[in-house]
């Protein structure tokens, strides 16, 4: 058995895989910022990050490792997890998707002809108005409308994201399943 699980649970007692991974990463948080947790505590961030994809989780805490003083917060966890597993384009990504889109729009032809990369961004271009986007004389007041309205709808996604998984599973399924199927390749090869 993995000695930091065997720490962990040795330490914190586990009752299920999610929650013996759960404490592994409490463990490597630990050892990053030398700041111990509390039983209590421990608890509490177990059931927090315990829904979470246990690779992915990993990585993006040994990325804050390397980006942080501080140890970060549950929520921040959380959304470089997010944010690994599932990224949202910047407001500049979208804003130049959204460009390249109007300049395909033909009231003739049936509006736009694009594959939009992301949800979010297809929202914002209909919230400002593709016609306005195309044919606007003042483009730096269209894209600033523009950036304000997708960072509003990117805002209100990462907060949902925050409260459910379910968007983990929706959009970051493939790499999920590619992470699990590395994990139990190397599990299957530890037990040869």
């Amino acid at each position: 058995m993995n000695p930091l699980l065997t720490d962990a649970c040795e330490n914190w007692g586990c009752f299920s895989v999610q929650e013996h991974e759960a404490y592994m990463i409490l463990k490597i948080i630990e050892g990053a910022w030398d700041k111990p947790f509390g039983d209590d505590a421990a608890a509490v961030w177990a059931r927090a990050l315990a829904d979470l994809p246990f690779e992915a989780t990993q990585q993006a805490v040994l990325m804050l490792v390397r980006t942080h003083k501080f140890r970060p917060s549950i929520a921040e966890i959380r959304q470089a997890v997010f944010d690994l597993v599932d990224p949202l384009p910047t407001a500049e990504e979208a804003w130049e998707e959204a460009r390249r889109a109007a300049r395909t729009f033909s009231p003739y032809h049936g509006g736009v002809r694009h594959e939009w990369s992301h949800p979010l961004i297809e929202r914002a271009a209909r919230v400002v108005g593709i016609e306005t986007m195309a044919y606007s004389e003042e483009p730096t007041v269209v894209a600033a409308q523009f950036r304000r309205v997708y960072e509003n709808l990117r805002e209100r996604e990462q907060i949902r994201r925050q409260q459910s998984t379910p968007a983990l599973a929706d959009s970051g399924r493939s790499m999920v399943r590619a992470l699990l199927q590395t994990r139990r390749g190397e599990g299957d090869a530890e037990r040869r």
